[in-house]
């Protein structure tokens, strides 16, 4: 019998992720960064942001490589997605997920996972200002790509939003998401 969790629940299951991560950085000697609104929970609310549902750390480029390489082999609870161990998966960054639970999202997705954390992989780019914004406009049209393939129809969205959306994927349908990730994970390197 499925057991649903409530949101608290879920996020002792996170912390105890990031207990794990924490743990095996450490032993590794690989550095991360609290991300986004997981940041902002620490500091403002020493915790989660009360309507956050998740957690999400970033790594440097060579650390999330690293990171990658030697947590892709674990066999504990604890298992590791990214589009490079898995071509199945469906965006860029990697989650390590709990693999004792079953989570359903809005995104479709063909993988099912557990409750996981966001590991974003933070890049370089150029020192010329002007490089940097091309550089980084061209990989926000490739994560826009993937992020309208990943964005499901929704009644609770308006119909123009719906409309929008319906019109975005019709433009990038000719345009495999496989090829938006690898794209980005190569243009990535470019600065390394």
């Amino acid at each position: 019998m499925k057991k649903i969790i409530e949101l608290a629940e879920k996020k002792e299951i996170m912390l105890s992720i990031m207990d794990f991560i924490d743990s095996f950085c450490k032993k590794n000697k690989i550095k991360y960064f609290l991300y986004t609104g997981s940041l902002i929970g620490a500091i403002r609310h020493n915790g989660y942001i009360p309507w956050d549902d998740d957690i999400d750390i970033c790594m440097l480029r060579k650390d999330y490589d690293l990171f990658i390489n030697l947590f892709k082999d674990n066999s504990g609870r604890y298992k590791l997605i990214t589009h490079e161990t898995n071509s199945d998966y469906h965006t860029q960054l990697a989650k390590v997920y709990d693999s004792n639970t079953v989570l359903k999202e809005s995104i479709p997705r063909s993988i099912p996972i557990g409750v996981f954390v966001d590991i974003f992989p933070l890049d370089s780019c150029s020192d010329d200002y002007k490089e940097a914004c091309k550089f980084g406009n061209s990989i926000r049209i490739y994560r826009t790509i993937v992020d309208v393939k990943n964005i499901a129809f929704s009644p609770e969205r308006t119909l123009c939003k719906n409309a929008i959306l319906l019109l975005l994927k019709t433009l990038f349908l000719p345009f495999p998401r496989k090829i938006a990730i690898k794209i980005i994970n190569n243009k990535a390197q470019m600065y390394k």
